[in-house]
């Protein structure tokens, strides 16, 4: 009997911890804000940022390096061509997990490495079923979508153990340069054409739009063109005459990413960080 009740305990609280982590209260998106800005001597090419920690990290492909800033000072430089934990062979990619731990996509590799918030190594992921893998998200399921250049599709895998769940997008998708997604939906971008193609998780294409489409936690679409603009939640399955609403100018190109409610910009003087406010109930 005493086993029983504790089995039945342990299931109660796999059901409850199961239900936090897949909702998400939908909110949508009231203004943004010019958080800060980090002047940098050198054009990185994308650059992220944890809230939490209120930390930065800034990809140099160039370089093969992530430069890591904290309070805008630099506080970290990780990668590097080489061999060892730290260092890469082609780095292509970066991303954060929930816990604001640092992934980083070796293409060459084929593998993602995760690194703490202040850039020691923990860990590797082989990518076995990818050939060439370019771009990557991850949504808060736990689900990778990276971008494999080779067959020029989506993939989708575990972060647990790296198995494939799911492809995507073949013949659909071209040269694109970002990723970005929630639960319900992946942006694949192309800077090259300005253009977002807008899947469903399950790789149903929903739209195109010009401009750079990213989207939240909480199921909105942010749209990148010139203005950073919001989209109507029924604007998903819509065509581009649905009109976005204007929120704030960009003046510069530079690729934007997004993580939980901070979008940062790689500008072409540094990387600008905006925070998202987002709508009270009562709004």
């Amino acid at each position: 009997m005493k086993r029983l009740i504790l089995a039945l305990i342990v299931i109660a609280l796999l059901l409850a911890g199961c239900g936090g982590i897949k909702f998400q209260a939908r909110r949508e998106v009231d203004s943004l804000v010019l958080d800060s800005f980090i002047p940098l001597e050198t054009k990185v090419d994308k650059a992220i940022t944890d809230p939490a920690s209120g930390t930065v990290y800034a990809l140099s492909r160039a370089q093969q390096q992530v430069f890591i800033y904290r309070d805008k000072q630099l506080v970290n430089t990780i990668g590097g061509l080489g061999s060892m934990s730290y260092n890469f062979q082609r780095l292509t990619d970066i991303a954060l997990d929930g816990d604001g731990n640092l992934l980083a996509l070796d293409q060459m590799a084929s593998t993602l490495k995760k690194f703490t918030a202040g850039g020691r190594y923990i860990a590797s992921l082989e990518l076995k079923d990818l050939i060439q893998p370019e771009l990557l998200c991850l949504n808060l399921d736990g689900e990778l979508f990276l971008y494999d250049a080779a067959p020029g599709e989506i993939v989708v895998v575990s972060l647990l153990d790296g198995k494939e769940i799911n492809r995507f997008g073949r013949f659909q998708i071209q040269s694109p340069t970002a990723i970005s997604c929630n639960r319900e939906l992946v942006c694949v971008y192309s800077a090259g054409a300005n253009s977002s193609k807008v899947f469903d998780s399950f790789g149903q294409l929903l739209q195109e739009r010009s401009g750079q489409v990213l989207a939240d936690i909480h199921g909105n679409l942010l749209l990148i063109d010139k203005q950073i603009s919001t989209l109507p939640h029924s604007g998903w399955h819509q065509a581009e005459e649905q009109q976005p609403s204007q929120l704030l100018p960009i003046l510069e190109e530079g690729e934007v990413s997004i993580f939980h409610d901070v979008l940062t910009h790689s500008g072409v003087w540094g990387v600008n960080i905006f925070k998202i406010r987002y709508k009270t109930a009562e709004q």
